[in-house]
């Protein structure tokens, strides 16, 4: 994962990215759909398979992170957040090296041997006794998760924004005040199947000036879905235009938070095409950029 990480990362440096969609190269090969989700990478740093906590901190327990295939392909500003808030409040962070993906593509796709395969893979690789919970960083895998059979392993599942609520820590000392607009997407994962979206309001407004506002209609699908925004682009199109819609340019919004990878490299991806210079970032990465330590 890590190289390919590297391969991408290499594929927008050097300008490679440019020319191949100029010569319209990715959707002749039936990748375009795919391709326009791509965001800007940086590259990549390697995780280790264990971070202690903060000394300074009160102890609280030792947790698992559940990494996910998107969250390191792509994303690792949240994965690094996510490390950074959890032992800066007094948690030990494991990372198991041989964790896979959480199966969730390969259920929606009906290969159900792959996503079981995965599922006995990852209950193997946090089969520790001594984590508290599982965090995870992406709704989406998180609610596929906690449907696993086993449940001395999906009953310690938990959204990150969740646990961090859950545990009753107090971040308002910890973080530099942020006086900026910022508008929350829900995803449907964590609507509908986790039932936590109150969670990640709750922890954002411990920030100190933010103006928090929910995006209007968020009842309403992105249109990402799993891999539905890829078998059915015309309907997520639609689904995704709906929402963007409710972000103007005379709407002051200086971030858009959503809890889910899907959702928003599907939102990142609209935003770039309409030329709009908003920024779609996960909420743990809101709150890691305000520590003061």
């Amino acid at each position: 994962m890590h190289l390919l990480t590297q391969t991408l990362y290499v594929y927008q440096k050097h300008h490679i990215q440019s020319l191949t969609r100029a010569l319209h190269l990715p959707t002749l090969l039936g990748l375009g759909k795919l391709e326009r989700l791509l965001p800007p990478l940086q590259e990549s740093a390697h995780l280790q398979a264990f971070y202690p906590a903060n000394t300074k901190s009160e102890q609280r327990g030792d947790v698992g992170l559940f990494v996910g295939c998107m969250g390191e392909l792509v994303d690792n500003e949240t994965l690094f957040s996510a490390i950074r808030v959890l032992t800066q409040v007094g948690f030990n962070v494991h990372i198991p090296q041989n964790q896979r993906c959480c199966g969730a593509l390969a259920q929606h796709e009906g290969d159900v041997c792959t996503a079981s395969a995965l599922s006995q893979q990852n209950r193997h690789a946090f089969a520790q006794d001594n984590l508290q919970a599982i965090i995870s960083i992406a709704s989406g895998c998180a609610s596929h998760l906690r449907d696993d059979e086993e449940t001395r392993f999906s009953s310690k599942v938990v959204d990150i924004s969740h646990f961090l609520i859950r545990e009753q820590i107090d971040f308002t000392s910890l973080l530099h005040a942020l006086p900026a607009n910022v508008t929350l997407h829900t995803p449907c994962s964590l609507k509908n199947a986790l039932r936590t979206e109150k969670s990640v309001a709750t922890l954002l407004r411990q920030i100190p000036q933010i103006t928090l506002t929910l995006l209007p209609d968020t009842t309403q699908c992105c249109g990402a879905a799993g891999s539905y925004s890829l078998r059915h682009p015309k309907m997520a199109q639609t689904l995704l235009d709906d929402l963007l819609n409710n972000i103007t340019p005379k709407q002051t919004t200086d971030y858009l938070v959503s809890s889910n990878i899907g959702c928003a490299l599907h939102i990142a991806a609209g935003l770039r095409e309409k030329k709009h210079a908003l920024s779609v970032i996960h909420p743990i990465v809101l709150l890691a950029r305000q520590l003061k330590a």
